[in-house]
This record gives structure tokens, C-alpha cells and sequence, in this order.
């Protein structure tokens, strides 16, 4: 009843008490020899009835005050002793379960101390509990030790986490990535103990299984950003290799071309850590790697070694040399050929998991494709530059030439009217003077012959240039009328040759004169080849102080003859050869009887040697001489078939319609002789040509090189 209700229970006498009457009780108590019954309830200081204190009496009995009082004060203290003894029991109840449940639980626990400097700021954590599976994770005892005192790299976020909650006690859940363990952690950090204490707990688990495949695919979709935002193959590499070096953490890091045809292996681009050597170039395929290591490339498998000291497929010095521990290797494949080789590297023992290889391999099946089309994209860039470039190459050399051509075209017209300015005074200056000089009914005074014969001869030489000019002019405008019509070369050569024999003579030299007859006649301008020999005739002279000059014309073969006009001069240095025959080139290095002149006499010859279908090509020994070769072809094929001077009836098919410019050979014969110490000018001296062969004198013929023309002027010889 006490237990019951709380109350005390009294039973003087069980005999008369009416509840017993009859009840089993009552026989319980007479079988005990029991007839007084107390029982006072235990109340606990909470009010809850935890047992009672029960007195018995063999003899009727009613307790006093003074018994109950005393019943009462024990009950008070044995409630307090049960309600403790009940607490313990239920705490080592609890403490077993939750240490059971503590050291069996797969999450990590861990109850800590924040710790915080004189600024209130978390610096540290003080381990105060952590389970088994905390223990196991970290791979360290942590309890009753600091964190910076197990790694002073400990990651500084984890402070202010803890910190916060210490101060706040509001908790928090994150997702962390520790680098020294590379593990993902998702932890729930919350405040426990009293407030003023800086204590908090934290429950966490490893979800790296969760986290590395999110991390690689984001890692992936990084590199593809990379990929498709950088253009050079430099860039992609340097990107893709350091951010796959930074999120595996390692050490070395290559990208490798491979040609098997030439046995050659070249690292396009090579990652390191600071202290591990670099390797980059062109390497024999045999030393860069072993056989093995090559046929498991050329069939298309990755490479994986953890331990390069232990792996028998490695060779332990060369890895060591390099400060490579741990190696992956894997082969790209373009049409069933090994083209190329990705290697990372790792300097300590790691065994590689399969996440990280399948990354790996991954990473290089996207990029080698992606550096084969920058290499296209940089190799039809460079062609596109180049093409335009080469485009603006040929639009900037066309403004060129049309700007060029457009000159040309001004000086050609500018010379042309010159000249023909200049030729007719000058015809009609030399007139008077020639009618002066020839009249034997009046004839002059020495001195005053001299004196015109000084105005004839220098007026030549003027009148020779301006032809000379307006034969380029013509030349240049395509106006250049050559009347082409059979010759007999040979003597007409030997003819022209000869007029300069008097002036040879006289400076001491010989002249050899060898064109023996030709089986046929040549087509020729003879104007045109009149001014080729006379001006190789001239030059010759201008160079040759002893010695002899040679004048030859004979066949080259059955389709061309030559003339070759060779001296025993100065000879000329060979670099000036290649530019002989450029306008206004002079020669001036070689010893001359004078640096006079235009410097286009040679150039003229080239030209009109190309009107003939022909070449001229020069030889020279310094101190020994120069021969100069034109050749032309026989026939009439090379030649335009409108400018064939044929004999048809009593005309000829081609006709001359421009003014001529040719003067004979005097202004050169003249000009020869003005070169010699006693012809100087002023000096006096003949101004006339001595038309003299070996034999008497020069024959005349219709068209020969002496022949008056409607257009020049004769001068008549004078002993």
C-alpha cells in the first residue's frame, strides 16, 4: 500500500483489522508469528517512491511519535542512498551503451577544446576524445594532443570552423578536402558542455568514394574548358598538366610525341616539382624506355608501376636518377599506330588507385586529340598568315611594279622625247660643221679646223648617246623595229673589226681579226649587230694597254654561231661580273685608259643580243683579260616572221618606220682615238676615220658598216 500510494501504512493489531479478515494475508502474518505491521514509504527528493521501510511486531502495537519520527528521518536517507545507487547504475548503464556504441560506430568522433590567441582569433584544437574509427581515419593517436602538434600544416579553415561553433553554438555541416590525408570528409561540428566552455564535438565520415568521381568529372569539365578556350599546344599542355599535377599531387608530369618510323621519342612538354629533373627534347626510343615498357605502349596498355625499386619491369638507377618512385604511363593510338605517350610521376611508393588510373587515362584520350587539332589549327594559321601575308607580299610588289612600270614608262617617255629634242640640233649643228670641214673650195685655217673638228667630234659622241638613249627608250616600249635579213656574217664582221685596226695600232697593240666564211648567211639587223661589235670592239680597247685583241666568228654548232671579242687587258674582278651588263654599271676597279661614259653600252648589247634570239656570257682572269661570247641561233625560227627581210619582186616584206640611230662606225673609232696620249683634246692632232684595211682600202658596199645613210653623217678621211 505504501509503494502504492506514497503513504504510511499502520496495523496495530492484524487480527482485528478488517482488510485482513479472511485473506491469505492474514494467514501469512499468523504463519510468521507477525500481529503489528509500519510501513513507511521511501520518497526520493524528487518525489518518486524508489522502496519502503517495513517494521513488525509479534505483539499488538501502536508506534509512538517519537518511533515514527525517527522511522521518518530514515526513510529520508535510505530514498537519497537508493536514488543515488539507481543513478549510478543507470549512468554505468548509459556510459557501457554509449562506449559500446562510441568504439562500434563507423563515423569518426572527436571532442575537442578550441583554442584561441590573445586576439580571440582559433589558432589550435586540443583533442579531448575520439573514437576508433577517428583514430583509424587519421591514421594518428590523437587524444590529449594538439592539432598543429600532429601536422603543422593542419589546414587553418578547420580552426575558424570549430572556433565559430565554440563561440556561437550554433552548429555546422560541411564537406572538407584534406590535402595531407587526400580525403573528403563531411563532418557535423556542434557546441557540447557548459556555456561559458569553448568545448564542441564533431561527428564525420570519409565520402572520398562520393566526393573523388564528383572531383575528376569536375577536373574533366575544367580541362575541357581549357581546351576549347586555348588555341597553342604549349598553352592546353601547361594547363592540363598542372591542373591534373595539382589535383593528384604529383610530382612530374610529361606529354610525349612518339615516332616509331624514326625510332624517337620527343617531350612536347614536361611538369616537375622543383627539385626533380626536368627532361624535355628528342630522345632514342631504346633510351628512353625499356622493351618491355614499349611493347606494352605499342599494344595499347597503360603502364602502372607503384614502386620503380621493387618493379622488375623498371630499371631502378635511371628512375632514381630522375627522383621517380611511382609511374603511369599511358599510350594514345591514331589509326592503329602508337603515336604518343602521357607520363605522371610521383616520387614516393604509391599505390595507385583505380579512380586516379581511369583519370588519368581519361585525361589522355581527351587531350591528345585535342593537341593534334591545335597543331592543325596553328599549321592553317600559320599558312593563312602566310598566305596573306604572301598575298599582301604580291599586292605591295604589283603596286611596286606598276609604280615602277608607271616611271619606266615616264623616263622611256622622257628620254625618248630628249633624245629626239636633242637630235635634231644636234643633226643640224653637225651639218654646217661636216660642210666646213669638207669644203675644198674654201678651206678653213689649221686653226680653225681644229677648232671644228673638236665641235665634230665631241658632237658625235653627244649625238651617239642620245641614240643609244633612245634605243633603250624604244626597247622599253616594245617600238624597237629590227629588219632582220641575210647576212654574210663573217665578212660583215671582219669589215667592222677592221675600222678599229688603225686605232689599235697606234696604241702599240695587235689586232686579230678570225671569221673565217660561213657555210650560209645569218639573219641579222646589221644595225643592230653593227652596234653589238663596235661597242665590244670599244670596250676592249678601253681595258687593253698591251697585248693584242681578238675578233673570231665561227659556228658553235649546227644551230648557232658565235662572235667572241677577247683581249689581253686589265681583266675584270669576279664580283663584278654579275653586274657587267646592268645599266649605268661601271667598272672601276680595273686599270682604263679613261672612267668616262654612260655605262649602258654593254647593257645595249645584251639587249639587242636578245633581239636576235641570242645570249652573251663573259669570262674574265684579273691581270690576263676578258673574252666576251655572243651567241645567236642560224635560221629564222626565233625570229618574228613580220620583221624577215625578203626580196619579193621589186620590194622588200620589211621596212624600217622609225627615225634610225645608227651612226656608223665613226663616233666610236673617233672615240677610240681621243683615249690615245697624242689625240687628247686640245692637243690637236686627225679627227678622221682612216678607213684603211690590211690591203688598201675598205670596200663600200651598199649596206656596209661605213655606208653614208639619211640619217648619219659621213666623216671623209684625211692623211
Amino acid at each position: 500500500m505504501a509503494l502504492n500510494t506514497g503513504e504510511r501504512a499502520i496495523i496495530p493489531d492484524v487480527e482485528t483489522w478488517e482488510f485482513l479478515t479472511g485473506s491469505r494475508d492474514l494467514d501469512a502474518f499468523r504463519l510468521s508469528g507477525i500481529r503489528s505491521v509500519q510501513t513507511t514509504p521511501l520518497i526520493s527528493r524528487s518525489g518518486r517512491v524508489v522502496g519502503m521501510i517495513s517494521n513488525h511486531w509479534r505483539e499488538p502495537h501502536q508506534p509512538s511519535e517519537r518511533e515514527l519520527g525517527l522511522l521518518d528521518v530514515l526513510a529520508r536517507q535510505a530514498a537519497d542512498l537508493i536514488e543515488q545507487r539507481q543513478a549510478e547504475a543507470a549512468l554505468r548503464q548509459s556510459e557501457a551503451k554509449y562506449r559500446s556504441l562510441f568504439e562500434s560506430m563507423d563515423e569518426g568522433y572527436i571532442l575537442v577544446d578550441a583554442i584561441f590567441d590573445e586576439n580571440d582569433h582559433p589558432i589550435d584544437i586540443l583533442y579531448l576524445e575520439a573514437n576508433p574509427a577517428a583514430v583509424q581515419m587519421t591514421g594518428t593517436e590523437l587524444v590529449g594532443r594538439r592539432a598543429l602538434e600532429i601536422d603543422p600544416n593542419f589546414e587553418p579553415r578547420w580552426f575558424e570552423t570549430f572556433g565559430r561553433v565554440a563561440k556561437t553554438g550554433i552548429g555546422e555541416r560541411q564537406e572538407f578536402y584534406t590535402a595531407p590525408l587526400d580525403a573528403w570528409y563531411s563532418f557535423y561540428v556542434f557546441k557540447v558542455g557548459e556555456p561559458n566552455e569553448r568545448r564542441v564535438a564533431a561527428v564525420y565520415q570519409d565520402v572520398s568514394d562520393r566526393k573523388r568521381p564528383e572531383a575528376n568529372l569536375a577536373l574533366l569539365a575544367q580541362i575541357a574548358e581549357d581546351s576549347s578556350r586555348l588555341a597553342s599546344e604549349e598553352a592546353i599542355m601547361k594547363s592540363i598538366g598542372e591542373r591534373l599535377a595539382t589535383h593528384l599531387r604529383l610530382d612530374g608530369f610529361t606529354f610525349a610525341d612518339v615516332d616509331e618510323g624514326r625510332e624517337s621519342v620527343t617531350i612536347k612538354y614536361s611538369w616537375n616539382a622543383a627539385d626533380v629533373p626536368q627532361l624535355l627534347g628528342t630522345f632514342r626510343l631504346a633510351e628512353y624506355m625499356t622493351e618491355e615498357f614499349a611493347r606494352t605502349m605499342r599494344a595499347g596498355e597503360t603502364w602502372v608501376v607503384c614502386d620503380t625499386q621493387r618493379d622488375e619491369r623498371t630499371d631502378p638507377q635511371a628512375t632514381a636518377a630522375l627522383g621517380v618512385r611511382a609511374i603511369i604511363n599511358v599510350p594514345y593510338h591514331r589509326r592503329g599506330e602508337w603515336q604518343g605517350c602521357l607520363t605522371v610521376t610521383y616520387r614516393e611508393v604509391r599505390e595507385w588507385t583505380a579512380d586516379e588510373i581511369a583519370l588519368i587515362v581519361e585525361v589522355s584520350n581527351r587531350t591528345f586529340p585535342r593537341l593534334e587539332r591545335a597543331r592543325a589549327e596553328a599549321a592553317l594559321y600559320e599558312s593563312e598568315i602566310q598566305r596573306i601575308q604572301e598575298q599582301a607580299a604580291r599586292e605591295e610588289a604589283r603596286q611596286r611594279a606598276e609604280s615602277l612600270a608607271e616611271l619606266d614608262r615616264a623616263k622611256t617617255l622622257f628620254f625618248s622625247n630628249v633624245s629626239h629634242e636633242f637630235r635634231t640640233p644636234l643633226t643640224l649643228l653637225l651639218a654646217p660643221v661636216q660642210d666646213a670641214l669638207s669644203d675644198s673650195v674654201n678651206p678653213l685655217p689649221g686653226v680653225q679646223r681644229e677648232r671644228l673638228e673638236l665641235v665634230h667630234r665631241n658632237t658625235m659622241r653627244l649625238l651617239k648617246l642620245v641614240n643609244t638613249l633612245l634605243d633603250f627608250s624604244r626597247i622599253e616600249a616594245g617600238r624597237m623595229e629590227a629588219v632582220y635579213e641575210p647576212t654574210d656574217l663573217a665578212m660583215f664582221t671582219a669589215e667592222l673589226a677592221s675600222v678599229f685596226r688603225s686605232a689599235i695600232e697606234q696604241a702599240g697593240l695587235r689586232l686579230v681579226v678570225d671569221c673565217p666564211p660561213l657555210a650560209e648567211p645569218v639573219y641579222v639587223d646589221r644595225q643592230m649587230w653593227e652596234k653589238i661589235v663596235l661597242n665590244l670592239l670599244s670596250n676592249a680597247f678601253k681595258f687593253t694597254f698591251v697585248g693584242e685583241i681578238t675578233v673570231r666568228l665561227h659556228l658553235g654548232d649546227d644551230y648557232h654561231v658565235t662572235l667572241q671579242v677577247e683581249d689581253t687587258g686589265a681583266g675584270i674582278e669576279p664580283e663584278e661580273l654579275p653586274h657587267l651588263f646592268e645599266r649605268f654599271y661601271q667598272v672601276r676597279k680595273a686599270k682604263a685608259r679613261t672612267h668616262e661614259g654612260s655605262g649602258i653600252g654593254l647593257a645595249l648589247v645584251q639587249e639587242l643580243i636578245k633581239l636576235h634570239g641570242g645570249t652573251v656570257d663573259v669570262t674574265s682572269t684579273v691581270g690576263q683579260g676578258s673574252c666576251f661570247t655572243v651567241t645567236i641561233p642560224l635560221g629564222t625560227a626565233h625570229l618574228p616572221s613580220d620583221r624577215l627581210q625578203l626580196d619579193v619582186g621589186d620590194h622588200s616584206t620589211a621596212t624600217r618606220t622609225l627615225t634610225s640611230t645608227a651612226l656608223g662606225a665613226a663616233p666610236y673609232v673617233q672615240e677610240a682615238e681621243r683615249w690615245l696620249p697624242d689625240k687628247a683634246e686640245g692637243r690637236g692632232g686627225s679627227a678622221v676615220v682612216r678607213q684603211r684595211a690590211e690591203g688598201g682600202s675598205l670596200p663600200q658596199p651598199p649596206r656596209g658598216p661605213l655606208a653614208p645613210n639619211p640619217h648619219s653623217l659621213s666623216v671623209v678621211g684625211a692623211p
